[in-house]
């Protein structure tokens, strides 16, 4: 029987990078860019559970988000909605 040597959570710590919270992350992403949507969270961030994240940037963090619910068409012709989370720096 093989032995395995399972080493994946050892981190090298000359070349690891620290790592940002979920909630630093979409923080930092609506300062930089004003908006975020779900999607953007998944293929960006791996965060996929985004609305949560933004509750916790409201409510312990004190910041001023706003949702909005935007409905679309894709290319197959189907309705899809989904919501964009926009910083109000106003």
């Amino acid at each position: 029987m093989k032995k395995y040597r399972w080493q994946f959570w050892k981190k090298d710590t000359q070349t690891a990078k620290p790592q940002l919270s979920q909630l630093e992350q979409v923080m930092t992403h609506l300062l930089k860019r004003g908006s975020i949507t779900t999607w953007q969270a998944i293929t960006e961030y791996d965060i996929t559970r985004l609305s949560a994240v933004i509750y916790r940037l409201k409510n312990e963090q004190g910041m001023a988000i706003d949702s909005n619910l935007v409905t679309t068409t894709n290319k197959k012709g189907s309705t899809k909605r989904f919501t964009v989370y926009t910083l109000n720096r106003g």
